[in-house]
């Protein structure tokens, strides 16, 4: 199994990720993996693919070989960056039946932070029916269609999710009890003072027929 080509070069400079892909079904006799490309991932976060020379040939190999086998699937993978031998790839797979019908594949590489190596990686393919079943007859591709294949790939980061909105804890007391709130007074205990004072103004005001009348007096 080959290893993973990573070159640690200044910071304006990007640095450069093996990718590789394979067939794998318990059926088949070899399980190894092919060189798919590059990967350079720069200090901004930019990252283009560089197919390698036999990608063409190797996608239309795997077409061919899992035709019959409609539960087979193809997978692309990057080497671990742990330094030991036996430490497991980062692999992502979609069902082979959908290769040769595909023509745009994206990959998203997951890292901690910019500059960081990528600690996973998911591969999709496009179109593939809504359900994802595999095609009653799976087309045959050419190796024009293959090579002019749309690949892209993205850098995804973790997200913080937003923080949860504390209430404010109640008061409590010396003794570490909730402070009751003042219960709310009646309305006539609130305002009893203006209610009374209104009524006074109402009572001590002259009325209008007794204005009248002193009026008319006064004339005579």
């Amino acid at each position: 199994m080959a290893a993973l080509l990573l070159f640690l070069v200044p910071a304006v400079h990007a640095f450069p990720l093996s990718l590789y892909h394979r067939i794998y079904h318990p059926s088949l006799d070899s399980d190894q993996f092919f060189n798919r490309g590059v990967l350079d991932i720069d200090r901004h976060g930019q990252v283009s693919f560089q197919p390698a020379a036999a990608f063409a040939a190797d996608l239309l190999s795997f077409a061919e070989a899992s035709d019959p086998l409609h539960d087979a699937l193809y997978q692309i993978a990057l080497p671990s960056s742990s330094a030991a031998d036996d430490a497991p790839w980062h692999i992502s797979s979609v069902k082979a039946c959908h290769l040769s019908g595909s023509s745009i594949d994206s990959i998203v590489l997951h890292s901690a932070e910019p500059g960081s190596l990528p600690y996973a990686l998911d591969y999709f393919v496009a179109p593939i029916p809504h359900d994802a079943r595999c095609p009653a007859v799976t087309p045959k591709s050419s190796p024009v269609a293959v090579a002019s294949r749309n690949t892209s790939v993205d850098l995804s980061f973790p997200r913080q999710p937003p923080l949860p909105e504390l209430r404010a804890p109640p008061p409590l007391s010396p003794q570490g009890q909730p402070v009751k709130p003042a219960e709310e007074k009646p309305f006539l205990q609130k305002y009893w003072m203006y209610i009374a004072l209104l009524l006074g103004v109402m009572m001590f005001a002259p009325g209008r027929d007794e204005g009248e009348g002193a009026g008319q007096g006064g004339r005579q």
